[in-house]
C-alpha cells in the first residue's frame, strides 16, 4: 500500500489532502493521513471537512484524550501513521522540518520526506517540470519543495529562455518580488505600508539565490539578482522581471513560448485580486496551481531584453511539486505518467 502522511493542514496541507484523495486512483495512493499539534476548537470544522474529503486524522498518542475532549474524532496514532507512510510531507511553519531531520533520518519505514519553501537545505531543491530528471535519479530520501516565488521565477526563465529546440538562452536577469503582506487565510499582522527587504545575499535576496541553487541541480549556472518588497495586500505576490537573453527576440515569440509552457498561464487581467478571484471561483479548492500568471500586455522586448510582470499563486503553485515528488517515491516506474492526470487543473489563460 502507498500512503502519504501530511504534517499540518494549513494553506499547503489542506489542499494537498483534498488533491491526494481526489486523484487517489490515478496517483496510486491508498490512504492520506494528517495531523495537528494542538487541539484548538477553532480548527475542528476544518479537520471535519478534511476527514469528509477522505483524510484520516491522527494525533500523538499522549494527546488523544485532549483532542477528543474538544470534539475531534481521532482515527489513529501519529507515530503509527508516520512509520507506515510511504512519504511524509511537512506542511508546518518555518524551521520545524529542518529541526526534525535527524528524527526522520532514523526512521526506516518512509521512502521520502518533503519540506516546503522556507526549509532551504532540507534536501534536493525541486520544482515540477524544472528538474524532474534530477528527482528521478535521486538516491536520497530528502526533498525540498522550493518556495512559491522560486517556482514562479524558475518557470519564467524556463519558458522564456530555456525551453524548446530554438531556445534563446539566458544571459542574466533581475527580479523584484512584490510580496503580499499576509495570506488571505492568515490572522497575522499585515504591514501598514510598503516594507522593503534587505539585500543579505550575494544575489540580493534569497529569491534569486534559491532559483540559482535549483538550476544548479541541472548543471545550469544563472546570473540572477533579486530584490523584494512587502505591500499591504492579502491577495497575491507579483514579480517584475527583466531578462537578458542570448539572442534578440520579440513580443510575439515571448508570448508563444509562455503559451507553450503548461505551467505558466497568460491573462489580460492587470490586478492581483481579479486573478486571485479566478482561482477562488474555479480553481481546485480555491487555488491556482499554475506556477505563474503573466499579464500579456505588460511584456516588453528591446532587442534581447525581455521585461514584464507575473503574478505568483503563492498557496497553489507548489502543490503539483509536492504531489509529483510523492508519487515519484511511491511509484518510481511511472510517476510522471500518473501525474499527467492533474494536467486538467492547469489553465492556459485566466
Amino acid at each position: 500500500m502507498a500512503r502519504v502522511h501530511i504534517q499540518g493542514s494549513g494553506t499547503i496541507g489542506a489542499p494537498l489532502i483534498h488533491l491526494f484523495n481526489r486523484y487517489s486512483t490515478e496517483l496510486g495512493f491508498d490512504e492520506v493521513t494528517f495531523t495537528k499539534n494542538s487541539p484548538r476548537v477553532s480548527d475542528l470544522p476544518l479537520v471535519e471537512k478534511l476527514q469528509a474529503a477522505g483524510g484520516t486524522f491522527v494525533v500523538a498518542k499522549e494527546k488523544t484524550q485532549d483532542f477528543e475532549r474538544e470534539g475531534f474524532q481521532v482515527e489513529g496514532a501519529l507515530q503509527d501513521a508516520m512509520e507506515e507512510a510511504t512519504v511524509i510531507i511537512e506542511a508546518t511553519p518555518s524551521g520545524i522540518a529542518l529541526g526534525r531531520q535527524d528524527e526522520y533520518a532514523a526512521m526506516e519505514g518512509p521512502k521520502a520526506f518533503l519540506a516546503q519553501g522556507s526549509e532551504a537545505g532540507f534536501g534536493l531543491p525541486y520544482a515540477a517540470r524544472v528538474n524532474d530528471e534530477e528527482l528521478d535519479a535521486l538516491d536520497d530520501r530528502f526533498v525540498h519543495i522550493v518556495s512559491c516565488n522560486t517556482h514562479n521565477i524558475a518557470a519564467l526563465i524556463r519558458s522564456i529562455a530555456l525551453s524548446g529546440d530554438d531556445a534563446p538562452g539566458f544571459g542574466r536577469g533581475s527580479v523584484v518580488c512584490i510580496r503580499r503582506g499576509t495570506d488571505v487565510g492568515q490572522a497575522g499582522k499585515a504591514p501598514l505600508a510598503p516594507q522593503v527587504s534587505i539585500h543579505d545575499e550575494k544575489e540580493g535576496t534569497h529569491h534569486a539565490h534559491d532559483v540559482i541553487e535549483l538550476y544548479k541541480t541541472k548543471d545550469i549556472e544563472l546570473d540572477l539578482f533579486s530584490s523584494a518588497i512587502k505591500v499591504p495586500t492579502t491577495f497575491m505576490h507579483t514579480l517584475w522581471f527583466q531578462f537578458e537573453l542570448g539572442r534578440e527576440t520579440n513580443v510575439d515569440e515571448v508570448v508563444e513560448r509562455i503559451a507553450a509552457d503548461p505551467l505558466v498561464a497568460l491573462t489580460d487581467k492587470e490586478t492581483s485580486n481579479m486573478v486571485f478571484n479566478v482561482g477562488r471561483e474555479f480553481g481546485p479548492f480555491g487555488r491556482i496551481v499554475n506556477q505563474g500568471v503573466v499579464p500579456e500586455q505588460t511584456l516588453h522586448v528591446d532587442g534581447n531584453q525581455v521585461s514584464g510582470f507575473c503574478f505568483t499563486p503563492q498557496d497553489g503553485n507548489a502543490l503539483l511539486s509536492n504531489i509529483a515528488a510523492s508519487t515519484r517515491f511511491a511509484h518510481p516506474e511511472d510517476w510522471q505518467k500518473r501525474c499527467d492526470a492533474l494536467n486538467e487543473l492547469l489553465w492556459d489563460r485566466l
